[in-house]
């Protein structure tokens, strides 16, 4: 059974409720230039950065076998960017058996791309898993992480997990930002929910977002398909 974020059910309540209302490897590091994969240029077409994708993963996996692995975070960092750009998750998988443990527990960079690649290819349980097994200590200090596995989830049609995971972010403290909200009103806008729109919005402008134009124009989306496009949008005396 896929994983539910915590705030599932409650979220499950304010929709009932808006609906009421509303009708032996040895880790070696390279010495520079170390084999970082530029793989690709702009113009490069899909099938060109997909083969090039995989003989840079292919070389890595020959060294492993050979009892070198590598050790570099931007390297993986710079694949697991590659594999989500490409919605490679073969790709992706391969990737994430070659990342040593202790890179997606403490790695902040590396890990939040790894759930993000999985949470957007409609691998949500492998994303939350990888997400669960990060260190406190490294899923606490930012919102990105958050914000990877809620945009997963927002952009793989799974709205009402990422708006869970986003009451989930606030009870553990993590502070949002202004990639935070595009993200959660998108999901919001797709569950239809004004009750829950308005207190993110609420939330954006208590967080001193109100003027970001980034977040303003998700906010107009999340309106326009909740059907609530409004003066409360505009005014400047909403709260």
């Amino acid at each position: 059974m896929k994983k539910k974020p915590r705030h599932h059910e409650q979220l499950k309540q304010r929709q009932i409720q808006d609906n009421n209302n509303n009708n032996g490897i040895t880790s070696l590091s390279f010495a520079k230039p170390s084999p970082t994969p530029i793989l690709i240029g702009k113009q490069t077409n899909h099938r060109t950065k997909l083969d090039a994708l995989d003989s840079v993963i292919t070389d890595l996996e020959t060294s492993a076998k050979k009892g070198i692995r590598i050790s570099e975070p931007e390297i993986f960092a710079s694949l697991l960017e590659t594999c989500y750009t490409l919605r490679a998750i073969d790709h992706g998988v391969r990737v994430h058996r070659l990342i040593p443990p202790y890179l997606l527990r403490d790695n902040l960079g590396v890990s939040s791309k790894l759930v993000r690649l999985y949470a957007s290819c409609g691998h949500a349980e492998v994303a939350h898993e990888v997400f669960d097994r990060m260190s406190k200590r490294v899923s606490l200090s930012s919102a990105f992480a958050w914000n990877s596995l809620i945009s997963g989830y927002a952009e793989s049609g799974q709205h009402e997990d990422a708006m869970a995971l986003y009451f989930q972010m606030a009870e553990e403290g993590v502070k949002p930002d202004r990639f935070t909200f595009p993200r959660v009103l998108k999901a919001c806008g797709g569950i239809g929910s004004v009750q829950i729109g308005e207190a993110i919005h609420r939330d954006l402008v208590k967080e001193g977002f109100g003027d970001d134009v980034y977040v303003l124009n998700a906010l107009v989306d999340m309106y326009a398909k909740c059907g609530d496009i409004c003066y409360k949008l505009i005014s400047k005396t909403y709260f």
